[in-house]
């Protein structure tokens, strides 16, 4: 027996119907794509603020190593001054000690090196793209230009130091100088650094040979002054910026 199935025909679906479908699924669209910028702009916002947080953190450790610098700076200078008097004196066998340490303590560098950890993590992430604070962002480009300037001086510290002491090898015997600095039995002194304890002496008494090497000493306490006086400078910046940031992510 067969059995018939009546047929069934199918209502045409009207404009209107379309019209709903097609806004429907525009709407769906629509409020995917915004939740998905919202998702995207919460999490670039969690994310700057991240990258504020370390930066200030950054900031803090390279204000302590500024004081050191500093302090060291002023320390050096003070002791250059007294260096290239008693050099250039009439009495500088009488006081050839106190020369000989001045001169084995200018020989010493302490450069500052910035903690620049979160700063390259953002210019390789594209971190300053998702930085909107335009307070914040000029404050970091003024730090980066004043840190910037004190590795130049450095470099030129450096190149100083060469030619100080090969004027330094013809003035000062090198035996003394490696006798002064000893971690094991010098561990009261600063740097393990000991002035002599005997009167000692001097390599050339050739008015021109020593008055090259207290010029080079110059040049280095010039170099000094100028890298303290910018480090002076990094830390207000820096000091700045850190107010700047704590305002921003509190």
């Amino acid at each position: 027996m067969e059995v018939h199935h009546p047929h069934r025909h199918s209502t045409p679906r009207t404009l209107k119907q379309y019209v709903i479908e097609f806004f429907m699924i525009f709407l769906a669209v629509t409020l995917g794509f915004f939740a998905e910028n919202i998702r995207e702009h919460f999490a670039e916002k969690e994310k700057a603020h991240q990258y504020l947080e370390d930066l200030a953190s950054d900031l803090k450790q390279d204000t302590a190593k500024l004081n050191a610098s500093i302090t060291f700076k002023l320390q050096k200078q003070q002791q250059v001054d007294s260096l290239v008097h008693l050099l250039l004196g009439a009495d500088r066998d009488k006081y050839s000690r106190e020369i000989y340490y001045y001169a084995r303590m200018l020989s010493l560098r302490e450069p500052f090196y910035a903690t620049e950890g979160t700063l390259k993590q953002m210019e390789n992430d594209g971190g300053f793209r998702i930085l909107h604070n335009k307070e914040i962002i000029e404050k970091i480009n003024h730090y980066i230009a004043a840190k910037d300037k004190i590795v130049q001086i450095q470099q030129m510290e450096d190149n100083i130091s060469v030619q100080m002491r090969t004027a330094a090898s013809k003035v000062f015997d090198a035996r003394v100088f490696e006798k002064m600095l000893n971690p094991e039995t010098n561990a009261a002194f600063k740097y393990y650094i000991r002035p002599p304890e005997q009167p000692v002496s001097f390599t050339t008494n050739n008015p021109r040979e020593l008055n090259e090497y207290a010029n080079w000493a110059v040049s280095i306490n010039t170099g000094q002054t100028m890298n303290r006086m910018l480090m002076i400078q990094l830390k207000e910046e820096a000091t700045n910026l850190i107010e700047a940031i704590e305002k921003a992510v509190n």
